[in-house]
């Protein structure tokens, strides 16, 4: 824990990563950019596994970044998919352990998926979540990166 916490305070003064916090109920936020290490499942809520991830930051091959992406079931339906080696961008919540991620990048595939909130609320538990889900997860090949049918089709 203290390491991600350590890693975390280097890489903001390093790389210059940005952190961004509405002072009345947002959280911190910081960016990291790096390549996933490795990947494992973990435990969560009610029995449901969690993707977790293990990214080296770009710049600093030294340190690792633990992140905990979402439950493992929710990637998989909307086929968000990530892999040893595949760069990505996060943006994830600096204030807990594992970091726990608000939206990520896949580089390889230019897929994007907001998972959370400015708060940290879960977007896949709410009504807001399942439109997204409906249609692509976000841009790259097929989709729009504007989320579920009910944004697209609106333009």
């Amino acid at each position: 824990m203290i390491r991600n916490i350590v890693a975390a305070c280097a890489f903001s003064l390093t790389l210059g990563l940005a952190a961004a916090a509405d002072v009345e109920r947002d959280r911190a936020l910081l960016v990291v950019s790096g390549r996933v290490e490795s990947m494992e499942q973990a435990p969560g809520e009610a029995g449901q596994p969690w993707t977790d991830v293990w990214i080296v930051p770009e710049g600093d091959g030294a340190a690792r970044l633990h992140v905990r992406v979402a439950p493992t079931g929710i990637l998989a339906a909307v086929e968000f998919r990530l892999a040893t080696g595949d760069r990505v961008q996060a943006r994830v919540f600096s204030d807990v352990t594992p970091f726990m991620v608000q939206q990520i990048r896949n580089r390889e595939t230019g897929r994007v998926l907001r998972l959370r909130g400015l708060r940290g609320e879960p977007l896949w538990a709410s009504r807001r979540a399942t439109d997204g889900l409906a249609g692509p997860a976000s841009s790259g090949p097929g989709g729009t990166g504007h989320g579920g049918p009910r944004v697209r089709g609106g333009r």
